[in-house]
């Protein structure tokens, strides 16, 4: 999940440097959409 999260959060800083949320919170962001607890 690291390959695509890396250039996301670049992209996200270079478009708005001034308004990124903090490393932790965009992870959090970014594995938001996955399924939790063996769900399928």
């Amino acid at each position: 999940m690291k390959g695509p999260l890396s250039p996301a959060a670049a992209d996200l800083y270079r478009l708005n440097p001034h308004e990124c949320p903090a490393p932790g919170a965009l992870f959090d962001r970014f594995l938001g959409w996955a399924p939790r607890g063996g769900a399928r």
